[in-house]
């Protein structure tokens, strides 16, 4: 069984065709994607970030809502060592967009990394966290990275401290409406 690719980069300026309606996937770089039989359709969502809008005949409308998920990773490499004092943003999203989010950062500081498993909410002026107990390789390790969440305006920050100089954080994040 053959299977089709189609990837949508300028859907205003580009209309794909479907002559096999067997499709395996659909890719893009798009804030929100919206799936329209006859093309005159909006957003369901209003142009949630993350949201999927499907919309057959013209009658059946599908907005996955409150259920968005949006997966992305990152990379921060800490420029100033907090060690004794300070704090360093390994992250930051608009508050407005997303209400939780899901972290799984791995900190690596020479040869010793270690995994955190974080999850924050907030409800836009107050920001809760929690950090699961650490697990680190070699288990013996003295880096121990510490993470506070803040409101800053119109974002929520994720903070390290207690890190040397060219730490490197990855982060794998899933972020909820």
């Amino acid at each position: 069984m053959s299977r089709k690719k189609i990837e949508l980069y300028n859907f205003d300026k580009y209309q794909p065709h479907l002559p096999d309606p067997t499709v395996d996937r659909i890719e893009g770089n798009a804030d929100e994607m919206v799936l329209s039989a006859d093309g005159f359709e909006h957003s369901a969502s209003d142009g949630v970030p993350g949201s999927m809008t499907i919309n057959a005949n013209g009658g059946v409308w599908i907005d996955t809502g409150p259920g968005v998920t949006c997966d992305v990773s990152s990379r921060a490499v800490v420029t100033t060592d907090t060690t004794s004092s300070g704090h360093y943003t390994i992250l930051q999203y608009t508050k407005s967009v997303f209400r939780t989010a899901q972290i799984r950062a791995v900190v690596q500081s020479g040869a010793d990394y270690i995994l955190n498993n974080i999850d924050i909410i907030h409800n836009d002026t107050v920001v809760t966290m929690r950090a699961d107990t650490p697990l680190s390789a070699p288990s013996n390790t003295s880096v121990t990275p510490t993470f506070t969440a803040q409101v800053a305006g119109e974002s929520i920050k994720l903070n390290i401290s207690g890190v040397q100089n060219n730490t490197v954080v990855s982060c794998s994040i899933r972020y909820t409406l």
